[in-house]
């Protein structure tokens, strides 16, 4: 998921908003120097991890900014993975997790 993030971190600030790489095209992108820069800097802005070291930066992050609410967004190529990450942080957090409800998109 970080080499994904990485690559879409780039792609966004070139403007390409809506590319979605898969992790073999991010993986081969060869990144200017410049780019590595920006990609290190990006890093900071993310928080990835096991769950001990997310849970202990969502913990830091909270304190540092004394806030007692982090809204959290994943982005992932499959919907059901992105509900899993929700699922994991629940359980982090020890939240109850309950059975995702029935989107209905609305054009």
């Amino acid at each position: 998921m970080q080499t994904i993030m990485d690559y879409r971190m780039i792609s966004l600030e070139k403007g390409k908003i809506d590319e979605t790489p898969t992790y073999e095209q991010a993986k081969a992108y060869s990144y200017s120097p410049a780019e590595w820069v920006r990609t290190l800097h990006n890093r900071q802005r993310m928080i990835v991890g096991t769950p001990d070291v997310v849970k202990q930066k969502l913990t830091h992050l909270a304190q540092s900014f004394e806030v007692n609410e982090i809204v959290a967004a994943t982005f992932s190529e499959e919907f059901a993975d992105r509900l899993r990450s929700y699922e994991l942080l629940a359980e982090m957090c020890s939240l109850p997790v309950s059975a995702p409800q029935r989107m209905e998109v609305i054009a």
